[in-house]
């Protein structure tokens, strides 16, 4: 694995990561490749057994962390957004995981049905003894009549998640040990983000892509992506900054899929690829920039200063709740 890596996330765009039968050794290998990077699965936590969670777990160091996205109190709270999930064996193993050497983070979408209780989820992932909660503010919400859509304080102001995260410190002997990695990663990505924002000071977008807030994307299919947002079909999709201008899917990334199917080639040769150079070029081009991209990183000072917070990765953003 290259020592430029600092980050790989685990994470079910669709589906769980932790479904893969594979995912144990998987993250063994990497982690025997490169032991200075950090691995972050995220999960719901549901269904897999005592013993596959130790296996997993044994594998993880303070680098790591493990992100349980549960967004109820109980059993039945729970399954409101996160349908067949078990209350019994996500709590098993945040138990567990909060036990290992890895960082756990306890993170919470913010719909109708919990938004009165999320001081009693808090203290109820603090009393699990996790490292930390987030609180997150989603912008996917339908119109009035989503039955999930909370209140307007509590959806995000821009097209994308807003986070506030508590740390609780639970372990302080842990916490210290994962200070070298984050402090890494949080350098890098004020570096690069310090760098874009010149060079593209005058330009419509800011592309997230380019210091690592959203990195590379890899879905289950095998196809590789700047980042997840670009990733999925939609139709016919306004842009949010050119009048009258639409795109589809095949417009904007689908046309290359084949050319970054990891199948037929290798990671190398898609990200050596001179097509790269016009995709970039599309970012300053008013008629074909991507309208994914002018959703999620339009340059201007609204999305800047919400998206600053979000670099750091361990800050104390929480709002009072």
């Amino acid at each position: 694995m290259s020592e430029h890596v600092l980050r790989m996330t685990f994470s079910g765009g669709v589906g769980d990561p932790i479904y893969n039968k594979h995912l144990p050794e998987i993250v063994d290998y990497l982690k025997k490749k490169n032991d200075r990077y950090q691995q972050v699965i995220v999960t719901n936590g549901s269904y897999r057994s005592e013993s596959w969670w130790k296996n997993l777990l044994s594998t993880l160091t303070e680098n790591d962390e493990i992100i349980f996205s549960i967004d109820g109190w109980d059993q039945e709270s729970n399954t409101n957004y996160r349908v067949g999930s078990s209350w019994d064996s996500i709590m098993m193993a945040v138990e567990l995981a909060v036990q290992s050497r890895a960082l756990v983070r306890w993170s919470t979408i913010v719909f109708k049905f919990n938004q009165a209780k999320l001081d009693t989820i808090k203290k109820l992932a603090e009393n699990k003894k996790v490292d930390s909660f987030h609180y997150v503010f989603s912008d996917r919400f339908g119109n009035n009549d989503d039955p999930l859509k909370p209140s307007e304080d509590y959806i995000a102001s821009i097209p994308r998640t807003i986070r506030h995260k508590i740390n609780f410190k639970t372990n302080k002997e842990k916490f210290q040990k994962s200070r070298d990695i984050f402090k890494t990663i949080e350098d890098k990505q004020s570096e690069l983000f310090s760098k874009s924002s010149l060079i593209y000071k005058n330009n419509r977008i800011l592309p997230s892509c380019t210091y690592g807030y959203r990195g590379s994307y890899i879905d289950v299919e095998g196809y590789y992506y700047p980042c997840s947002w670009i990733s999925h079909p939609f139709p016919k999709q306004p842009s949010p900054i050119v009048e009258g201008k639409e795109q589809v899917y095949w417009e904007t990334y689908g046309h290359l899929k084949e050319r970054v199917n990891l199948k037929k080639y290798s990671l190398a040769e898609v990200l050596n690829h001179n097509f790269w150079k016009n995709f970039k070029a599309q970012w300053s081009d008013k008629k074909n920039c991507p309208v994914p991209c002018e959703m999620k990183c339009y340059n201007n000072k609204n999305y800047i200063e919400t998206l600053k917070p979000s670099l750091i990765s361990d800050i104390d953003a929480g709002k009072k709740i």
